[in-house]
């Protein structure tokens, strides 16, 4: 049952709903086909963002050809006369070369040279802000300083025992970067953390 007046104020329709009066015209439809093609663009948009992001989580990792076999099984004396000690996949650092009980630092290391440092430092510690067009730059400078003596060293420390104790690690993952030098006897690095050189001789 229909309830209308003049000039079409007022409908009711059978169930008994006021309804405004009027055409459906064209503007409210289009209006309304707007506004859907808004909704589905934006859907689009953001099932195309997590499509990304998740490719991104899963990216693989790089592999990087680490040059361990440097430094693997061998003895360091720094120019302050302590002594690091390089194992298959571990560093020891000893204040005191004649007692290996006390005043270290130890853990797990990995070396890289050439162009596999490169692709490390810019890539892997990337945080740091070397870039290949700085390292370039400094290899033109100089014939002993060139990207074939380059080495990186991505040391991470898991133990630090001072006066007997056994302390906690502020920033356990120090990276070195710099040069082996001297057929491979000599190494020129600086801690990317502290900006601090060391300058080892092997043994």
């Amino acid at each position: 049952m229909y309830e209308t007046k003049a000039n079409g104020v007022t409908q009711t329709n059978a169930y008994g709903n006021v309804a405004q009066s009027g055409f459906i015209t064209q503007d409210s439809v289009s209006g309304t086909g707007k506004k859907k093609n808004k909704k589905i663009i934006i859907f689009v948009v953001l099932a195309v963002l997590l499509v990304i992001i998740i490719a991104s989580a899963f990216k693989p990792a790089k592999n990087y050809e680490n040059s361990n076999s440097l430094v693997v099984n061998t003895t360091w004396i720094a120019g302050d006369g302590s002594e690091v000690v390089f194992t298959d996949e571990r560093i020891d650092w000893y204040q005191n070369p004649d007692d290996h009980s006390d005043n270290y630092y130890s853990g797990e290391y990995e070396v890289y040279r050439g162009e596999e440092a490169i692709e490390y430092i810019t890539e892997e510690l990337s945080e740091y802000g070397v870039t290949k067009s700085e390292l370039k730059s400094l290899f033109n400078r100089s014939d002993l300083y060139d990207e074939s003596t380059f080495v990186v060293f991505d040391i991470r420390y898991d133990k630090f025992v001072v006066s007997g104790e056994q302390r906690d690690i502020e920033r356990p993952v120090v990276p070195w970067f710099g040069f082996v030098l001297e057929d491979d006897t000599y190494l020129d690095v600086a801690n990317m953390n502290t900006s601090t050189y060391y300058k080892f001789t092997k043994q």
